[in-house]
């Protein structure tokens, strides 16, 4: 398609929303110089610095290590706290995030009935509403990556105002479209939007920090119809991910010669060792969002033999409706312990292990692992710090199991995405919490109306 930026409100009349939200525009990306941290880089070259540095200048880790000094740096205490990589999330359909714990436990109004029904009422105001919402909850809660699984484009203006939420809260991402719930099967998804869009991306991407990719409903439905997209989209040189909510899906995707490096599994459940054998030989990484799989029924993921093979892991929100936040925190710990009790060995999988899932093999997942994912020299600076002297993380013992068994978002102290300071002290720098909370609750109470 023709380039230029398609103008916003073409297909509905509306413009766009307002950045209402922004309490000032995204901070400049600073240069600051971070003393005396416990630093865990995820870097096996460096290792970790129990009383380190940490350097970031104009959104690029300069240096990491002792008694460093940068001359017209910023210097940031941070005695007693921990500074790891920014959270990694890998699938997260961000739009519902609007009905939170919404999915109920009486037949007919789980999550997936509920999606369905709530979807066709979205309005494209109401995908930035839900967007925003939850890319706020992300960086308050140290995730300075996420994937934007979005499963509801019903129009071109549609894909932009979520795209637009994630610009305006300054966060790396991935926005994966997808075709909108409910779909008939026969129905192939609107590739004229998404062609305008990867014509057009310079214009989406932030200056780079937002990618784009395409959420495939897979062949589970009408094969021909799956495989014709799946086709389109390689040829578009877009990274795809599927859900394999069920067992077999692996399986039937490696038989007909499907699986590749640039295919993000998500979920895997039930899958046998022949299948994750199929798709570690494929170079496909996997997505786990363990909260929804075990809230919903689907079980839980073949952790251990997923590991013992090779496989490139990845953590995921998935969605609230299910999982009820975005604590990543608490997803490594639900990893570990069920992981270990299905085991019956508490020593299966280690505190660093799930951390590394969170971190630089999410970062993996995802395709880039050469940005970040990691405190490396020349990387971007995607960094959480997370308040050690708060008193459910003391006294300081081991600083990688207090993260997973012990920390939470509210330790969260400051978090850098690409260099910007959007969360110091406990509190976001340009987002106001109650505004973004309003305009989510609005949009709910009105899709509410429009669905009875």
């Amino acid at each position: 398609m023709s380039g230029g930026l398609l103008s916003i409100g073409s297909l509905s009349g509306q413009g766009m929303p307002s950045a209402k939200p922004l309490l000032s525009g995204l901070p400049l990306r600073g240069n600051y110089l971070i003393k005396n941290a416990h630093i865990i880089t995820m870097d096996d070259q460096i290792g970790d610095f129990p009383n380190g540095d940490l350097h970031l200048n104009n959104g690029i880790i300069k240096a990491v290590g002792e008694n460093i000094n940068a001359e017209a740096a910023e210097i940031i205490e941070a005695k007693g706290m921990i500074v790891i990589p920014g959270f990694i999330e890998t699938h997260w359909h961000m739009w519902n995030s609007i009905f939170r714990s919404m999915a109920v436990d009486d037949p007919g109004e789980g999550y997936f009935d509920t999606r369905t029904e709530i979807g066709g009422h979205f309005t494209p105001d109401d995908m930035y509403n839900g967007n925003l919402l939850s890319v706020t909850e992300a960086l308050f809660s140290g995730i300075t990556t996420v994937h934007d699984w979005n499963h509801n484009i019903r129009s071109l203006e549609h894909a932009e105002y979520s795209i637009k939420a994630i610009k305006d809260a300054g966060i790396r991402a991935r926005f994966s479209f997808g075709n909108p719930v409910g779909l008939d099967d026969e129905e192939p998804v609107m590739f004229g939007p998404l062609e305008h869009l990867a014509d057009n991306w310079q214009d989406y991407s932030n200056e780079g920090l937002i990618a784009l990719g395409f959420a495939w409903r897979g062949i589970e439905g009408n094969i021909k119809v799956g495989e014709a997209e799946l086709n389109k989209v390689r040829s578009m040189g877009l990274p795809v991910t599927v859900h394999a909510s069920s067992a077999g899906i692996i399986g039937r995707l490696a038989y007909a010669g499907l699986l590749g490096p640039d295919m993000l599994i998500v979920h895997g459940m039930q899958a046998t060792g022949q299948e994750i054998e199929s798709m570690v030989k494929a170079g496909a990484p996997i997505s786990l969002s363990p909260f929804s799989e075990l809230r919903i029924g689907y079980g839980f993921p073949e952790v251990p033999e997923l590991v013992r093979a090779g496989a490139t892991i990845g953590l995921s929100v998935d969605t609230t409706v299910l999982s009820g936040n975005s604590d990543m925190f608490a997803i490594m710990k639900n990893i570990l312990n069920i992981t270990n009790a299905l085991e019956q060995d508490e020593f299966k999988l280690s505190p660093r292990q799930v951390l590394e899932m969170a971190t630089i093999d999410g970062a993996r997942s995802m395709g880039i692992a050469d940005i970040t994912g990691s405190i490396s020299p020349g990387k971007r600076a995607d960094i959480t710090m997370v308040d050690g002297t708060a008193i459910n993380m003391q006294p300081m013992t081991d600083a990688v199991n207090l993260l997973v068994e012990a920390a939470q978002p509210a330790n969260v102290h400051s978090v850098w995405a690409d260099g910007r300071l959007l969360k110091h002290k406990g509190n976001l720098t340009h987002l106001s919490v109650e505004e973004v909370g309003r305009k989510a609750t609005r949009s709910y109470k009105e899709i509410i109306k429009k669905s009875k």
